[in-house]
C-alpha cells in the first residue's frame, strides 16, 4: 500500500514542502530542524530498498525497529515519544498535505461547557 504523497512529487520535493509546512504551522526553530531530519531517515529507508514512494510495510519495519530499540533500552521514554510524534506528524502530512498541531497560543481544540449548579 502507498501513502498519498501530496501530488506525485519526488522525495526531495516532499521534504521541501514538509519543511515549508512546518514553518507555516508556526513550529519552533528546533522542531523545524528535527522533524525533517527524522522524515529524511524514513525516506532513506525507502530509497535504500528501491522505493520511489512511501510504502506502509517499510514504515512498519522502521517503527518496529524504533520500538525494539526502546524496549531494549537504547532509547529513553522521552526521546521515544518525541520520535514517534515526529513520525506521526510526517505521515499525517504525507496523507493530508497539512500539518496538524495543537498550538496553545491559538486556544484549545475542545469546547468548554460551563454548567452552573
Amino acid at each position: 500500500m502507498r501513502y498519498k504523497t501530496v501530488g506525485s512529487q519526488t522525495f526531495d520535493g516532499l521534504l521541501q514542502n514538509y519543511e515549508s509546512a512546518l514553518e507555516v504551522a508556526g513550529l519552533g526553530y528546533s522542531t523545524r530542524l528535527s522533524n525533517p531530519g527524522h522524515a529524511g531517515k524514513i525516506i532513506r529507508e525507502h530509497e535504500d530498498k528501491g522505493f520511489a514512494w512511501l510504502d506502509k510495510e517499510v514504515i512498519a519495519e522502521y517503527l518496529q525497529d524504533i520500538d525494539r530499540r526502546f524496549y531494549e533500552g537504547e532509547l529513553n521514554k522521552r526521546y521515544y515519544q518525541k520520535l514517534m510524534r515526529y513520525i506521526r506528524r510526517f505521515l499525517s502530512f504525507c496523507e493530508s498535505g497539512d500539518i496538524a498541531t495543537s498550538n496553545p497560543t491559538k486556544g484549545s481544540r475542545y469546547v468548554l461547557i460551563l454548567i452552573s449548579l
